[in-house]
């Protein structure tokens, strides 16, 4: 195999909870999650809704997967994605040029202003719930704003996040790819040496509201291999919303985002989210995602399916021996028995 195309494969053990902030003022990481009001600075404080202690994520985050807007259906996808995705930590390889595995970097001028003439010339639509991923339920936002104009009594409970969309028609895409994948292709190869990569999809522009959290996970081995997330506006923001995401080097970084910023990554294999509530009125993205092309291709997706079959075979063992996930699954059955047997009565 040729150089320029060689993958390297690394091996990533989440064995320390080191925090590196990428911008000039560091964040503040509480050492005792209580003092923080509560989604301020992260979404558990000890213990989760249900009165057991606070799950992590695969980054070690501590979770409230009983909160008022997560659904059963919310905590499965979250469980499935935790165990599958910490096998594609370890699993999937690396890019032989793109050193700790992201890049902060400004996007091109013409790029962004012809995205931010785009973006202000439509208007919101509301995104669907994207269960386990991201707490937006406009379905149950929507019910309590009804029963708190029914009762007069104001707000009642807890204010479900919403995400909106103003979505991209073909010309905005194509001009979109055109400056990605050359910027994609030098990230991960070199500027002498590029690797060829083929378009997978933009999506968005997504816009969180605030009390958003996108849980961390990582992408679709097969379609995510690369990817870029363009921070195009942001308002009223009360304190920076930080991504997360796992380097090439072992350690959790947080990297700070400004409008007309955008941060490569390789999506597929190093694990990323906003585990924190966003504290502001906007926050608007997009996604460019790409994977290897032609050639590279075939080789990648050889890798692919075999990768994707043992992190199923990892998802099946990590869940059977995770004691916490079998305590939790076992109290949520017995609540359901108890709430069918109270139905019959």
């Amino acid at each position: 195999m040729m150089k320029q195309t060689a993958y390297i494969f690394v091996l990533i053990f989440i064995q320390t909870a080191a925090m590196v902030i990428l911008e000039d003022e560091p964040a503040e990481i509480p050492t005792n999650m209580q003092e923080d009001p509560p989604g301020k600075r992260g979404p558990c404080l000890q213990t989760m809704s249900n009165g057991m202690p606070c799950v992590k994520d695969l980054l070690g985050f501590p979770i409230d997967i009983y909160r008022e807007d997560w659904s059963s259906k919310d905590r499965e996808v979250f469980w499935n994605t935790q165990f599958l995705d910490t096998g594609k930590v370890e699993t999937v390889p690396t890019f032989p040029n793109t050193g700790l595995g992201f890049k902060k970097m400004n996007m091109p001028d013409e790029m962004l202003q012809q995205i931010l003439d785009y973006y202000h010339s439509l208007p919101d639509k509301l995104e669907t719930h994207v269960p386990g991923f991201i707490n937006n339920q406009p379905k149950k936002r929507e019910e309590r704003e009804k029963k708190e104009l029914a009762s007069g009594t104001g707000k009642m409970g807890m204010a479900e996040a919403v995400t909106y969309l103003r979505e991209f028609t073909g010309p905005e895409r194509d001009m979109i790819l055109t400056y990605m994948t050359k910027i994609l292709e030098e990230w991960v190869g070199g500027a002498k040496r590029p690797i060829k990569l083929e378009y997978t999809s933009i999506y968005g522009m997504r816009i969180y509201t605030n009390g958003s959290m996108l849980m961390n996970h990582c992408d679709k081995v097969d379609t995510h291999a690369v990817s870029a997330i363009l921070n195009i506006a942001q308002e009223g923001i009360r304190e920076p919303w930080p991504l997360v995401i796992m380097g090439n080097d072992g350690r959790t970084h947080e990297v700070i985002m400004k409008p007309g910023e955008m941060v490569l990554y390789e999506s597929a294999r190093l694990a990323h989210g906003r585990p924190y509530a966003f504290n502001g009125d906007r926050y608007c993205n997009a996604f460019v995602h790409l994977r290897p092309g032609l050639s590279d291709y075939s080789r990648w997706m050889e890798g692919a399916n075999s990768m994707k079959k043992l992190h199923a075979s990892y998802t099946i063992t990590r869940k059977e021996n995770h004691k916490e996930y079998q305590q939790l699954l076992r109290a949520e059955r017995d609540a359901i028995e108890r709430e069918e047997r109270e139905e019959d009565l």
